[in-house]
């Protein structure tokens, strides 16, 4: 069974990725904006889904936040 700290680090990792999707969804939505390609709807949809990755980031954080708490918690009560 995986521990709390393993939950957390995969967890961080997936935010991180997260984070690099919705960076990557701006690149290539303003690249778009600026060559003129797609007549903005593409654009529109990679900023929609830049948005929904960063509000699922979020919570992914929260999650971590939660499980991190819980550690504390589990090792302030072993003191």
């Amino acid at each position: 069974m995986a521990s709390i700290e393993d939950l957390v680090a995969k967890l961080q990792s997936i935010t991180d990725e997260m984070s690099e999707y919705a960076y990557e969804c701006l690149l290539e939505a303003s690249k778009q904006i600026s060559s003129g390609d797609a007549a903005g709807q593409f654009s529109s949809r990679l900023m929609t889904e830049e948005k929904a990755v960063t509000r699922a980031r979020r919570s992914v954080e929260k999650a971590v936040s939660v499980l991190e708490s819980l550690i504390v918690t589990v090792e302030d009560g072993l003191d």
